[in-house]
């Protein structure tokens, strides 16, 4: 499966939750492919909580 169908998938998908851990494999996945840009979408867009626990894990 190369990386765009990946990318279709998850999209389908529709996940919503997932671990740090989880985002950190994906994340890596995408870059190992080539990728150097990604859109993160945060569904609960008026609930700053969820964007605060990903600055905290990933933007240093």
């Amino acid at each position: 499966m190369n990386i765009h169908s990946s990318f279709q998938i998850e999209q389908r998908k529709g996940e919503t939750t997932c671990t740090l851990e989880t985002i950190r494999k994906r994340i890596a996945a995408y870059e190992a492919a080539g990728v150097q840009e990604l859109q993160i979408i945060f569904p609960d867009a008026v609930q700053l909580d969820s964007r605060r626990r990903f600055a905290q894990a990933f933007i240093a």
